[in-house]
């Protein structure tokens, strides 16, 4: 199902399937951003922002707008946003790579921004590193 203007995407089958016109959509989610006590965060949201989320021309928003459409929509944030992904089950696999596979640079480049995130939260939970303080020793006359 396509549109001159790109892929009908589930954001915006979502936002049709209530009979509402993009601006009407934008202050709803304003509104529900209000309750939740976001404030002003979403005061430059737009008909134009939102139909290029809805046209999949960002794919990955920044947080509270996935988790706030998703809750004025009542579908999952990866529904609406499949490039985000499903979450995983703790002590699932990882996916794999076949080998020999290319693998794209950004994705390399996330995976290694999310480990040294993970390591800097560590870091900081555990306080500052022990330090072992050498004993000092006697020098032995001669």
């Amino acid at each position: 199902m396509a549109e001159a203007g790109g892929e009908w995407t589930v954001l915006r089958q979502e936002r049709l399937v209530r009979g509402w016109t993009q601006q009407r959509a934008v202050d709803e989610l304003k509104r529900l951003a209000w309750r939740r006590g976001y404030g002003v965060r979403l005061d430059g949201l737009d008909v134009g922002a939102l139909s290029r989320y809805e046209r999949g021309r960002i794919r990955r928003p920044r947080a509270p707008l996935p988790e706030l459409l998703a809750a004025l929509y009542d579908r999952p944030v990866w529904v609406l946003f499949p490039a985000i992904g499903a979450p995983r089950a703790i002590g699932s696999p990882l996916p794999v790579e076949p080998a020999g596979a290319v693998v794209p640079e950004d994705a390399v480049r996330q995976a290694l921004a999310a480990i040294l995130a993970g390591v800097e939260l560590l870091r900081a939970a555990s306080g500052p590193p022990a330090v072992a303080v050498p004993a000092r020793r006697r020098e032995r006359s001669v």
